[in-house]
């Protein structure tokens, strides 16, 4: 994920001196929100997909 490469870029101008902490808690908590938002998009997706198979299939079916 290009996000983690930032915050990992940032982790290391930080170890130079040319970044604050808090511009690296920054990408960290980026990188968490995106994660979260994949997951919340394929929770969504699966339960879209589920209720197109009930309704087309019917409840027994599955």
């Amino acid at each position: 994920m290009a996000s983690q490469k930032i915050q990992q870029s940032w982790y290391r101008q930080f170890l130079a001196g040319r970044k604050q902490w808090q511009d690296v808690m920054n990408s960290i908590r980026e990188v968490a929100q995106l994660k979260s938002q994949i997951a919340d998009m394929t929770a969504g997706s699966l339960s879209v997909s589920w209720r197109l198979a009930i309704r087309i299939k019917g409840a027994d079916a599955i």
